[in-house]
């Protein structure tokens, strides 16, 4: 009898290791960040102006303290949706979200922090103060401080935006550890090259930072201001603001260029509860006696220039109406 050999078993296919790639966040590009902003924008300035139909009156004595309410409304909006669900109704329309970097919704901090980041810039810029009562090197500190806030927070962004790919994380992303992504993707950590901030990038941050310094010393450069010359500049605003009607005031001494001459011309700017049609109003004359008598300077201007604005800000929606004539001082 014949044994017939038993045939080895098939050796187990050996398949191709092949390790798993790992999940990266897809990132919105600059055209899908612009339009979610703007219809969040455009909502906000809607209820702005729906405030303003209503409030009007109650809003103009306010002045640039109207802000807040701004402040306090575009906080209600973005704070809670981003701590609900990282997204605005703007972000949710074109499918985008803000997350942690670890991938994690936000919490009450980082949603807080990231606001407070994106609106200081924001809702500050263009704001006067007069800084009465204070020494000209604080004035100047507080300035360059203000500037740098507002120039680099705003064009800072801006470039951002456009360079700092693939992420495009902002300012706001940075100081609160944030990412904006496609909803499209899981929620994914960050990876390490897209959390920092690449060399050339803060460079051109610093650059920005240093443009705002060489900007104030040209200007202190092309129109030395004496200490005894601030000191009056102050005194002869705070007594605008005193003026009946009058909610707030700016009083800048500068120079402009015009048909090629250049002209020495003093700057006073009136917000007002409300204004009569032209020709101007006796309270701009009672400001131009003000500052020919508080600032001396005033007197040598080739001109000088009154604005009288009635309106209200509230940060979110705006509306304003304004004249404005110009002459020398002898002729006011």
């Amino acid at each position: 009898m014949e044994i017939e050999p038993r045939s080895a078993p098939d050796p187990a296919p050996v398949e191709s290791v092949i390790p798993a790639q790992p999940l990266l966040p897809q990132y919105p590009g600059f055209w899908r960040r612009i339009f979610a902003v703007v219809i969040d924008t455009t909502l906000l300035g809607v209820v702005g102006e729906v405030l303003g139909l209503f409030f009007a009156e109650k809003f103009i004595p306010m002045g640039q303290s109207g802000r807040w309410i701004g402040v306090v409304i575009a906080g209600a909006y973005y704070i809670p949706c981003h701590l609900l669900s990282g997204q605005t109704l703007g972000k949710w329309l074109l499918g985008i979200r803000v997350q942690r970097l670890d991938g994690a919704p936000l919490t009450a901090a980082n949603s807080v922090i990231r606001y407070c980041a994106f609106a200081v810039p924001w809702f500050a810029n263009g704001l006067y103060f007069s800084g009465d009562g204070m020494p000209r090197g604080v004035l100047i500190v507080l300035g360059v401080i203000l500037a740098s806030v507002l120039f680099v927070g705003i064009f800072g962004d801006i470039y951002l935006l456009l360079l700092n790919r693939p992420a495009r994380r902002l300012l706001h992303d940075f100081i609160a550890g944030t990412v904006v992504v496609r909803t499209a993707a899981d929620r994914v950590a960050v990876p390490l090259s897209d959390r920092r901030l690449a060399l050339g990038h803060r460079i051109a941050i610093a650059l920005i930072f240093v443009a705002i310094i060489g900007g104030a010393y040209w200007l202190s450069i092309d129109f030395p201001i004496k200490d005894g010359q601030l000191a009056d500049l102050r005194d002869a605003q705070t007594a605008l603001e005193r003026l009946p009607g009058v909610t707030q005031s700016g009083l800048t001494d500068g120079w402009e260029t015009f048909n090629g001459n250049k002209r020495h011309v003093v700057y006073i700017r009136l917000w007002v509860s409300h204004f009569n049609a032209p020709p101007m109003p006796p309270l701009a004359r009672s400001a131009v006696m003000i500052v020919v008598d508080k600032y001396p300077e005033s007197k040598s201007a080739n001109a000088i220039s009154v604005t009288l604005v009635s309106g209200f800000d509230i940060g979110i929606a705006s509306r304003w109406h304004q004249f404005g004539d110009s002459h020398p001082p002898a002729d006011w």
